[in-house]
């Protein structure tokens, strides 16, 4: 914030912001436990998580 502030200050003005989010990596995990009444049907349990890589980008001109 404080940049666009300094650009501000010298005559830039904003004239969009552009977010993007783009996926990285993706890390999966599956656990087995084994019920407690029936240990020849073990419960499984899977996890996904995902990584991301997000910018933020400002278009500014400065006027004539």
């Amino acid at each position: 914030m404080t940049t666009l502030n300094e650009l501000a200050a010298e005559g830039w003005e904003l004239l969009e912001i552009q977010n993007s989010t783009q996926p990285t990596r993706a890390t999966q995990q599956v656990e087995t436990s084994l019920r407690f009444d029936d240990p020849q049907r073990p419960i499984h349990t899977g996890t996904t998580s995902i990584s991301t890589l997000t910018q933020t980008r400002y278009l500014l001109r400065k006027p004539r």
